[in-house]
C-alpha cells in the first residue's frame, strides 16, 4: 500500500470538495473515501484527513 502526505496551500476560506485520483464527474459516482467536502477557515489548518483509493 502507498502512503503520501500532502499539503495545499493558499486555498480560500470556504467549503471545499477534495478528491484522490482517480477522479470522478459526480460525487455520488467516487468510491466511498476517496472524496470529500472539507471547510476551510481563515488561519486553521484542516488536518488528519484520510483518503483511501482501491487500486
Amino acid at each position: 500500500m502507498s502512503r503520501g502526505s500532502f499539503n495545499l496551500k493558499f486555498v480560500r476560506a470556504g467549503r471545499h470538495y477534495v478528491q484522490a485520483a482517480p477522479f470522478w464527474l459526480s460525487a455520488t459516482d467516487a468510491p466511498q473515501k476517496s472524496s470529500m467536502t472539507v471547510e476551510a477557515r481563515e488561519s486553521a489548518p484542516v488536518e488528519n484527513i484520510e483518503f483511501i483509493v482501491e487500486e
